[in-house]
Formats: C-alpha cells, structure tokens, sequence
C-alpha cells in the first residue's frame, strides 16, 4: 500500500476528523484506493481517496470550512495566497479515515509527497 506524505499538524486534523480534503498541486490517480497516512517517519493512520476536484476560487472558499459537517481543507489562507504555492490546486477528498499504532516506516531518498509500497521497520 502506497503511503502519502503529508505535515504532522494537517494529519493531526485530518485524524480527529476535523479535516476530510487535502489540497495538492496536482492531480491523483490513486482514486478509491486505501493510503497511509504519513508524516515525520511514521504511519499514523490510513484513508481511502474517494475523489479529486480542481478547485476554482468559489469552490476553494467553499470547501474552506464546512461548517454544517464541521470539515473541509482547514487552510486559512485565501484563494490568492494558496495559487502562488499550487498554481493548479487540487482538493483530494478523504474518507473512511482510520488512526493505527505508530509505525516507522522507511522513508526513500527524494520521496516528498508519495512513498511506494510503503516499507516497515
């Protein structure tokens, strides 16, 4: 199973279930297919990509903060501010989000975003 690199504070969110979209520069193919969650040499959990949209600057602010379900991209920032860092932005919808035990796993050389076939320790 494939394993997705993502910044400790955003997984914490994206595990109490305070955050279900993870914004991304591109585009991915791993569409229904079952991740883990990566970050600082660990697994921290697993989730299922259930969809992924290119987001235009209305759905950017709406997907923002969904206040009825209490989710969305968390991302404070505005919708300006966000195209200089991803300048094709891109919402990956999360679901089924499932916490495990810690596990440190081998980190390849040069792996930023993705690690394949992730690897224990």
């Amino acid at each position: 199973m494939d394993g997705l690199i993502i910044k400790k504070n955003w997984l914490d969110k994206i595990l109490s279930y305070e955050k279900n979209i993870e914004l991304r520069g591109q585009r991915t193919k791993k569409i229904g297919r079952r991740i883990y969650l990566l970050s600082n040499g660990f697994a921290y959990g697993t989730a299922i990509i259930s969809d992924c949209l290119e987001l235009d600057e209305y759905t950017y602010e709406s997907y923002r903060n969904w206040r009825n379900l209490g989710t969305g991209h968390r991302v404070g920032w505005d919708y300006n501010h966000v195209k200089t860092i991803y300048p094709h932005l891109y919402a990956w919808f999360l679901k089924d989000v499932r916490t495990i035990e810690p596990k440190r796993y081998k980190h390849p050389h040069g792996a930023v975003i993705w690690v394949k076939d992730v690897e224990f320790e």
